[in-house]
């Protein structure tokens, strides 16, 4: 399996547990994670740690990498996925 961006590892989990990457999410917290996420066919959720990244514009590189929208509590994942 190749490493990210490529999205082997993604397809490979998906395959694993019999779901469709189409109904798939896949969280991560670097421009890498939304670019598997999206050659995957996922959909991408960019996570800001607090204190992991002090780069104020961090929300934006994920954006910018392809995430559908970013969070920084996991809280936020039940208004964000309906």
């Amino acid at each position: 399996l190749r490493s990210k961006p490529h999205p082997d590892i993604l397809l490979k989990a998906a395959e694993t547990i019999g779901a469709d990457v189409n109904a798939c999410a896949y969280i991560g917290d670097n421009a890498l994670d939304m670019q598997a996420a999206k050659a995957a066919g996922m959909r991408a959720i960019g996570f800001v740690i607090e204190g992991m990244d002090t780069a104020p514009d961090h929300a934006q590189i994920l954006h910018d990498a392809g995430a559908d929208f970013v969070i920084d509590d996991f809280l936020q994942l039940i208004s964000s996925m309906r």
